[in-house]
């Protein structure tokens, strides 16, 4: 089984340098602290994969928004992969979707 959800991007993940994972795809990830990388069409992007109140992925969010000119209102399908070693990776791609109603 492959662990992935969809996340409409908001503007509250523009503002933060961390991404809050959905409760919802927890039961399928690692319940410690580990590395992890996010690979998208321009490239990967390590970041720190954190646990607690709200399980995050972090250091390294907001270049990965940033590098690849991600907006509010865009729709991105990440898929957990390789979560068995010592770091946790997660391919990422951006949906095509209806952008009339971008926040920014």
């Amino acid at each position: 089984m492959v662990a992935y959800f969809e996340k409409t991007l908001t503007k509250s993940y523009f503002e933060n340098n961390d991404f809050i994972l959905p409760s919802s795809i927890l039961e399928f990830l690692p319940d410690d602290d580990r590395e992890a990388v996010v690979i998208f069409e321009r490239g990967a992007y390590n970041m720190k994969y954190k646990v607690g109140a709200h399980t995050r992925l972090y250091q390294g969010w907001k270049e990965f928004i940033d590098a690849n000119g991600l907006r509010t209102g865009d729709v991105s399908c990440f898929k957990a992969c390789d979560t068995a070693s010592d770091r946790i990776a997660f391919l990422v791609e951006k949906k095509a979707g209806d952008h009339r109603n971008r926040l920014d």
